[in-house]
């Protein structure tokens, strides 16, 4: 069986929490993984649509309603053709949103837990909003402001697909009101109503989790990876520190009163490098500023914004303005 339904992003705006919601339902099967990439990865499309049936979808049981959730579907211009000619001209469509600036600094901060990034958001900023001036969108994983118009990725798709086969959500409804917000997705997806049992994290994470350290011991030059024990670690960053160890020294981390660590001895000039970046960051706010959100929306989104608001059923417009909490849904 392959999939009836996609949530296709954006990136950082509640779409892993959806799929957990979405998951929980007794007639509704997702894919495992959870992000395929196959529509999106010219590798992985190359395997054919059999492949991507048999890896993903096997454990099917006759639910109604089947899907994955792949935020780069969104963002990159090649797959809506691909969703066409390979799932059908039927394919309902989850697409998840939240202010542009917002979206941003998350995706931001997600890249350098992931040890992707150790600019600073004003520099990543700077270096892309000169990249969009050409006409060029970045690749994942950045792609900061890229990903953050909207208008122009769903407008490729409404090519395609009619409206009606697009339902649209925002961030803070799956925040905040997921038990009235599920019920409108169940209804598009063509489920029964289901209660959901509790409600699933937003995934917030921490303001401080991860922090590069260099320095010398016993003249020896070493990098410390250390995460923070003062409160639970977001799962992606916990699980960057696994990855670490796993791949780089074949151990687990150690634990200790500061938290858990791992010595990396000899670091290449590289690895110096990027440690002093980051720690020179300090402790990134888990959020960013209402200032710098307005004034960041202001500069590079407020066309995308205004064809955005042409598009969508619920208040968008707001992103330029003074906040206000938006309508929840479609």
């Amino acid at each position: 069986m392959l999939p009836n339904f996609l949530c296709i992003g954006a990136q950082k705006c509640g779409t892993t929490s959806l799929w957990h919601l979405l998951n929980a339902h007794p007639d509704i099967h997702m894919a495992i993984p959870r992000e395929t990439r196959f529509f999106s990865e010219d590798i992985r499309f190359a395997d054919g649509l059999a492949a991507y049936e048999l890896r993903h979808f096997a454990g099917w049981n006759g639910e109604a309603a089947v899907g994955e959730k792949c935020p780069e579907y969104l963002y990159l211009p090649q797959v809506p053709q691909r969703l066409y000619e390979g799932l059908g001209a039927d394919l309902r469509l989850l697409i998840c949103l939240r202010s542009p600036a917002a979206r941003a600094y998350s995706h931001y901060r997600h890249n350098i837990a992931q040890f992707r990034e150790s600019r600073s958001f004003a520099e990543v900023v700077e270096s892309e909003s000169k990249s969009l001036e050409t006409g060029e969108r970045n690749p994942p994983p950045f792609g900061y402001l890229g990903r953050g118009l909207y208008a122009e990725q769903i407008e490729r798709y409404l090519e395609i697909f009619p409206k009606n086969q697009c339902h649209f959500i925002t961030f803070e409804a799956i925040a905040q009101r997921q038990s009235t917000i599920m019920q409108s997705v169940y209804t598009f997806l063509g489920v029964a109503p289901f209660q959901i049992a509790r409600p699933v994290s937003s995934g917030r994470p921490p303001a401080r989790d991860i922090q590069l350290q260099s320095g010398e011991h016993d003249d020896e030059s070493i990098v410390t990876v250390i995460s923070s024990s003062r409160s639970q670690p977001a799962r992606p960053l916990k699980q960057s520190l696994k990855t670490l160890a796993k791949t780089a020294l074949g151990h687990s981390p150690q634990s200790g009163a500061g938290g858990d660590t791992i010595a990396v001895r000899n670091p290449s000039k590289e690895l110096r490098t990027f440690a002093s970046r980051i720690s020179a960051l300090g402790s990134l706010p888990p959020e960013i500023t209402a200032e710098d959100e307005l004034l960041i929306n202001r500069r590079y989104f407020s066309d995308d914004i205004a064809r955005l608001s042409k598009l969508v059923p619920f208040d968008v417009e707001h992103w330029l303005k003074r906040y206000r909490a938006p309508e929840a849904t479609s």
